[in-house]
């Protein structure tokens, strides 16, 4: 099996509009704010709380899997206050976020393609510490305020 490369394979949009998040059009996508040439990290963590079904004859602690938890954060290069994004950002903006993986990130969004879509508030941008030989950088945290559509197309 062949190993897969991520770099440059990933397109991320803020889109402020999206009719049905389980088929986004071209349109809407295409009206969205491109963040993959800005992101220099995107923390996109997910996982599942335990359901305690231990009982009271058991031997060993048993569980199911219960709601999962999604921590998604925007580290970004900053390129002035009047630049995307981080203008676009301002104010805690709702929309969504899109993520399309595993196809080149100039390519066009395309009909058909499948994209991760999150219903979501962006928090304050927090600018992060200067340090030596580092583009300036600031960070946004992602709340999730539905649940997310994987491989919507």
């Amino acid at each position: 099996m062949a190993d897969i490369i991520n770099d440059g394979m990933t397109k991320v949009a803020y889109v402020p509009t999206i009719a049905s998040t389980a088929g986004p059009t071209v349109a809407e996508l295409n009206a969205g704010v491109a963040l993959e040439s800005y992101i220099t990290e995107l923390e996109d963590d997910s996982s599942n709380e335990s359901v305690d079904t231990t009982a009271l004859s058991s031997t060993y602690e048993t569980s199911l899997p219960g709601r999962r938890t999604l921590a998604t954060s925007l580290t970004m290069k900053f390129q002035g206050a009047a630049s995307a994004p981080y203008s676009t950002l301002a104010g805690t903006p709702d929309g969504y976020l899109v993520i399309r993986r595993f196809v080149a990130s100039d390519t066009a969004w395309t009909a058909g393609q499948s994209v991760d879509v999150f219903t979501v508030q962006y928090g304050q941008r927090n600018e992060l510490a200067v340090a030596a030989n580092e583009v300036l950088k600031f960070k946004v945290d992602i709340a999730h305020t539905a649940t997310p559509v994987y491989e919507s197309t």
